[in-house]
């Protein structure tokens, strides 16, 4: 059985070697560091643990734009 994770209510292929930016990739996201707020099952992820942070399987990812402007 593929394992898998949820990265906003899409299913994902997990692997033990998934990053962050894999996800943000599978969700269409084109800059190297998006502008973005991450969760996953719920914990605040800070920007500066992406790169170390390790997927866990069966995880729940929420990915959130972040908006500026005036």
């Amino acid at each position: 059985m593929q394992k898998t994770i949820t990265a906003n209510n899409r299913k994902l292929e997990w692997t033990d070697s998934l990053t962050l930016f894999d996800v943000f990739r599978s969700l269409g996201y084109t800059l190297r560091t998006p502008m973005v707020m991450v969760r996953v099952n719920g914990e605040l992820i800070k920007k500066t643990q992406w790169k170390e942070y390790v997927i866990p399987e069966e995880a729940d990812i929420r990915v959130l734009n972040v908006f500026c402007g005036g």
